[in-house]
């Protein structure tokens, strides 16, 4: 894949990532912390989707070639199918429903891959990846701790990241 094309990618991602996260805000605004933790990650989201944009505004006009993005594509498809699995919620999810796909969200091992790889083949973004794994961490920490503390089932392999962190 192409580091433009990946950079559109990514924006689209991550801007999709923030709707998601400001829906989940807007159906719980009765439970002040859920609504409010779900806001701030949507707001991140955004945050993030921003400054892909402002990354593929430099990258276009530096001028510079790029080289191809060593990405695996089923990687790619996979978030994607796992972002789709939100329309198949019910109108109103429960916030067990919403809580375990977000937990997936940040922890699947899709987005691992795919944040692990880019770094590799395309350092002139490693930086903006690196936040998104540190982003990615701290919401799924967040979202682990309000699930324990709302006593609500969360799957066992959603425990925690599967990976070291690329701060090491």
């Amino acid at each position: 894949m192409g580091f433009i094309k990946f950079l559109i990618w990514l924006e689209r991602l991550e801007f999709q990532i923030g709707q998601i996260y400001r829906k989940f805000s807007e159906l719980f605004q009765n439970d002040l912390e859920t609504s409010s933790l779900f806001h701030e990650i949507s707001r991140e989201a955004f945050s993030q989707s921003d400054q892909a944009i402002l990354a593929l505004k430099l990258a276009i006009k530096s001028g510079v070639q790029f080289q191809e993005m060593n990405l695996n594509p089923e990687h790619l498809v996979a978030i994607n199918l796992e972002l789709d699995r939100v329309k198949l919620f019910p109108r109103r999810p429960s916030l067990e429903q919403a809580l375990k796909f977000a937990l997936s969200l940040e922890s699947g091992p899709d987005q691992t891959a795919l944040i692990q790889s880019v770094p590799q083949s395309n350092p002139e973004i490693s930086g903006l990846m690196r936040g998104l794994d540190d982003s990615r961490r701290r919401h799924h920490q967040a979202l682990m701790e309000l699930a324990l503390k709302k006593k609500l089932l969360v799957p066992p392999d959603r425990a925690r990241p599967k990976t070291e962190s690329l701060a090491a």
